[in-house]
């Protein structure tokens, strides 16, 4: 019984000491934090569309799949939003998380997605804005404002009054 309160303690002592030295440095882009960089191909696959191509702008940096059926239905909600701000500098940044090139193209034109920024590598959760912004769900999303800052992450209902604000 001595034995296992000496040891016991010793033993906490040690997992403790145990713990991982390098610590990650990547950490989930938050609230007042510069926007990561993301640099994907459009649905042609001939163009190259850099997010802070759209310094300047309001952005709604969107992870969605077509094979996702909440993105499916939140993708209207999107789309009257952008058509109705759009002409006042919101724009829609789209990444999608499709691995299957025509399903991406054909979710785009079904859901009426008429912003340009669409990009993909096709690579789903692989994909480098996946890890970049730590995405573990769709949809998911970020507010941009004008200076390239994040406003918002993963919004509900706010979302118009935050972008009036911001334009």
């Amino acid at each position: 019984m001595n034995t296992l309160k000496i040891f016991l303690p010793l033993l906490l002592i040690f997992a403790f000491s145990c713990k991982k030295t390098s610590e990650s440095t990547t950490t989930l882009p938050d609230v007042g934090d510069t926007a990561p960089e993301i640099t994907l191909t459009s649905t042609d696959g001939t163009t190259t569309y850099k997010l802070s191509d759209l310094k300047g702008k309001v952005v709604v940096l969107q992870f969605w799949a077509s094979w996702c059926p909440y993105c499916r239905q939140d993708n209207p909600k999107l789309v009257a939003l952008y058509n109705k701000y759009k002409d006042k500098g919101l724009e829609v940044y789209s990444v999608s998380l499709d691995t299957d090139k025509k399903q991406w193209q054909d979710a785009i034109t079904k859901d009426a997605m008429a912003w340009k920024y669409h990009g993909s590598d096709l690579k789903k959760w692989s994909s480098d804005p996946v890890k970049t912004y730590m995405v573990d769900r769709t949809p998911y999303q970020f507010l941009i404002d004008k200076q390239g800052v994040i406003r918002i992450s993963n919004f509900n209902s706010t979302l118009e009054k935050e972008v009036e604000k911001l334009l």
